[in-house]
């Protein structure tokens, strides 16, 4: 196994842990039905970031900041930030499990939402090959991502038009940005 998928194996298995050993799953579909994010799910971690979506059409701001209390009993994190957008209400909770530093991102949003989520994640999913994870990953590690392309960009780019190669995704990108200003 190359060196990408090991690590990013060794991010999945830690993120399982720390999921597990919280309860953190019980807690959040206390709130509503649940979507793990993408990268954790697809097992193309780069770093401690894990991502939930929590989809529920009735959420007020009195049962977010219970969930906000709930993560903070589980947790102790160092710190966290809610915000508060049009039909999305988001926690990041910034902390320190086993001496290394994680970060959750809880969204909730509505349920609709989430479900479109869930039905895009298991297209993804079916599209996977050990050698369409190693590029996924090698795109995900490049110093531009999050900067100038998403990990939407890059399921795009290689798990529907077959990029494998640097040249070649960057070429591509530049293709899509023409497109989106010609939109």
């Amino acid at each position: 196994m190359n060196e990408l998928l090991s690590y990013s194996s060794e991010l999945k298995h830690e993120a399982n842990q720390l999921v597990v050993s919280s309860h953190l799953l019980d807690l959040l579909r206390e709130y509503g039905c649940l979507l793990s994010g993408e990268s954790f799910e697809l097992n193309v971690m780069t770093n401690r970031i894990i991502n939930f979506y929590v989809g529920n059409d009735e959420m007020d701001e009195e049962s977010i900041f219970h969930m906000g209390y709930q993560l903070t009993k589980r947790f102790s994190p160092y710190k966290m930030i809610f915000a508060n957008e049009k039909d999305k209400y988001q926690w990041s909770v910034y902390m320190i499990q086993k001496g290394e530093e994680w970060k959750l991102d809880i969204s909730v949003l509505p349920e609709n939402i989430v479900k479109g989520k869930v039905e895009k994640q298991e297209l993804l999913k079916s599209l996977f090959t050990e050698k369409k994870r190693e590029c996924i990953l090698f795109f995900k590690q490049q110093s531009g991502y999050n900067r100038y392309y998403t990990s939407d960009h890059v399921y795009k780019a290689v798990l529907e038009d077959d990029i494998h190669d640097d040249m070649s995704f960057f070429m591509w990108l530049q293709r899509q940005k023409k497109v989106n200003q010609q939109t």
